[in-house]
Formats: structure tokens, sequence, C-alpha cells
């Protein structure tokens, strides 16, 4: 809030986050909000190149799978 961060970097998206619909909040609005950059290196997405998008489906997706793949896990363990 205080314009210290430009630049979220992670490896992909299951780094940043466990919940699809709340990562896509955060990079769709509040990183639009403050000026913040969201790059996930390892899905080739860099949010700087959908500015008034929402990034397409297929982070969306992306998202979504990761979410999908941490709930089959944590019921394996």
């Amino acid at each position: 809030m205080q314009g210290k961060i430009d630049y979220i970097i992670v490896k992909d998206f299951s780094i940043f986050g466990r919940n699809a619909l709340e990562s896509g909040y955060f990079i769709e609005h509040i990183f639009l909000i403050y000026g913040i950059s969201f790059v996930s290196v390892g899905d080739n997405f860099d949010s700087d190149k959908f500015k008034g998008s929402t990034g397409g489906i297929e982070s969306a997706f992306k998202n979504l799978l990761h979410e999908q793949y941490s709930k089959n896990l944590s019921k394996k363990i």
C-alpha cells in the first residue's frame, strides 16, 4: 500500500496461491490498483502484457489446475 513493491515474481502460479479465485482477484484487481506487476516465470505470464484485461483463460485455467492439485495432494497426505 506504501508503493514499496513493484514486482512479484514466482516460479509458477502454484507458488503464489492455492485458491484460484483469490489468486485471480489479486492478479487482476489488487495488484493493478497498487501498480504491482506479477510475473510467473514457469507459466510465461507477465501481468504487464495484460493491462486492462483479465490475462486470458489460460492463466485462469492454470490457477484452477494448481488448486485441484493442492486439494488432491492434501487428501493423499
